[in-house]
């Protein structure tokens, strides 16, 4: 009888574990998929779910409907791609949380084809592909916020694949290359701009690394062309994500409150401070204790030793090193954003990954393959046991007697569809909006924001300019939260006075329209 190679075993035994890994990660989107988008940043899952409800009932798909601080309802943040596919798989009757759940995951696992395609354009193995993905799919991060209702995935597969593309283009240049790289970046951009920015930094070093060479091989107009070709591939994205800014911009600056969420407006928040960069938050608390273990698990400290195994070739060497500026350029670019959100790591995590499935596959290929098999598996498990100790709670949690909801519930039942709830909660998070499937005109404290306190007190004198010819169906009042308002907290308790009260669940209260 023939035996098997030592190395075919081991081969099987990565393919074993991929389809495992694979396998685990559909139970993990099956488990909670219809509770309610009250996990982990309800602010963001429920705004990105309120824009999908508004396009599924008929509202507009460009300056879609994002109903919560007032008339006009539209603050477009992001082109709604994302949204349409989720109100697109809930119009076929998919209830919309799961829906847009369903379309993130499709996402995070589609992404293997791109990152097939970038390895193979890379020179790189099936080994270290199988690796990468290996550790892809158990990555904590990407296992839950891949299964929130965010942009997140749908932002980094067309991200991903932009770059695929683009290596494949420069490789053998074909239009049908370059157009469906070009069509992939400008779907990046207008998902999640944020996202796509380290990989055009590196798709464009590559790009032009390419060109340079190509210099001593040809002149003339061959040269022109590839010149022309690349610098559309490169430059068509960034304009059309540029024409999006501005015509949202444009649409939010019609709304008082949306004139403070502009990208001018937003730049600070955006980008961070030359302190933060320079933080002991940003690099330890944010990339070292937080990022670096939301993607590689509990042994982080074990998965970065192995990079030291890329030291053994100077081409696998370079690949990884270039990985890791991917990983840490965006904490660099984005430092407040990073700081802030912990999803935001969606963007660049994969960055590490690749730069640790490198540093295996070196050990399965130059070292000893029972070895590299035996750190993986060390690796996947610390992965699995950090998603389920930090994750997978929120993912079982009962939600049914969450204030916010039931407050939501009870201003649903109590009001008229065609109504406007006012919401007093220090901030404008869509969470009661959504549930109450109620425009609402929400309140937000941002007293550090001088532009709105005389948006706030012209809302607390006289509301109807923000109703946008609606009826005041009611008012939700969080007591806790008055704090937030500063010098207006007066304002906002004589608002409130003299409404009887409709309902009261933990802090929160329904009130009267009238008093």
């Amino acid at each position: 009888m023939r035996r098997s190679a030592p190395g075919s075993v081991w081969r099987l035994a990565l393919m074993i574990m991929l389809v495992l890994a694979a396998g685990h990660a559909l139970v993990v989107l099956a488990t909670g998929i219809n509770l309610p988008l009250l996990d982990l940043h309800s602010f963001r899952q429920t705004q990105t779910a309120l824009s999908a409800d508004t396009i599924l009932h008929g509202g507009p798909w460009i300056a879609y409907q994002t109903p919560v601080l007032g008339a006009p309802w539209s603050i477009p943040f992001e082109f709604p791609i994302y949204q349409l596919l989720a109100a697109l798989l809930a119009w076929i009757g998919v209830p919309l949380d799961a829906a847009g759940r369903l379309v993130g995951f499709g996402f995070f696992l589609m992404m293997l084809a791109p990152l097939a395609l970038l390895f193979r354009m890379a020179g790189l193995g099936r080994v270290a592909f199988a690796v990468t993905a290996i550790l892809y799919l158990t990555s904590p991060i990407y296992l839950y916020w891949s299964r929130t209702f965010l942009m997140e995935s749908c932002a980094l597969f067309f991200s991903l694949s932009w770059l695929a593309l683009t290596l494949r283009y420069l490789a053998a240049p074909h239009r049908v290359w370059l157009l469906a790289a070009i069509g992939c970046g400008c779907a990046a951009i207008l998902t999640k701009s944020t996202t796509f920015v380290p990989f055009a930094v590196l798709g464009g070093l590559w790009t032009v690394w390419r060109i340079w060479r190509l210099r001593s091989e040809t002149s003339g107009r061959p040269l022109l062309r590839a010149v022309s070709a690349a610098a559309s591939n490169l430059l068509i994205p960034f304009l059309v994500g540029l024409a999006w800014v501005r015509y949202s911009d444009h649409i939010k600056s019609a709304n008082p409150f949306g004139q403070m969420l502009t990208a001018d407006a937003l730049g600070a928040w955006t980008f961070g401070s030359l302190s933060q960069r320079l933080s002991a938050t940003l690099w330890v608390d944010t990339v070292w204790s937080r990022a670096l273990p939301d993607v590689l698990g509990y042994f982080s400290a074990a998965a970065l030793l192995v990079l030291g195994a890329t030291l053994t070739s100077r081409r696998t060497l370079i690949l990884a090193a270039i990985a890791a500026a991917g990983f840490l350029m965006p904490f660099v670019i984005f430092s407040n954003l990073h700081i802030v959100h912990n999803y935001y790591q969606n963007a660049n995590a994969l960055f590490l990954i690749v730069a640790v499935g490198l540093g295996l596959s070196r050990v399965f290929e130059t070292a000893s393959r029972a070895l590299a098999v035996t750190l993986l598996a060390i690796i996947v498990a610390g992965q699995l046991w950090l998603f389920y100790d930090r994750f997978m709670p929120y993912q079982r949690f009962d939600y049914s007697q969450n204030p916010a909801l039931l407050i939501a519930q009870a201003a649903r039942d109590a009001t008229d569809p065609k109504a406007v709830l006012i919401i007093i909660d220090g901030d404008w998070s869509s969470v009661i909006p959504y549930y109450s499937n109620r425009r609402s005109v929400m309140a937000p404290g941002w007293r550090h924001r001088d532009a709105v306190k005389p948006i706030l007190d012209s809302l607390l004198s006289d509301p109807t300019p923000f109703l946008g010819g609606a009826t005041l169906g009611g008012i939700v009042y969080c007591a806790d939260q008055l704090a937030r308002y500063g010098d207006r907290a007066p304002r906002v308790q004589a608002f409130v006075a003299g409404r009887r009260r409709l309902a009261a669940f933990g802090s929160c209260e329904l009130l009267s329209p009238d008093r």
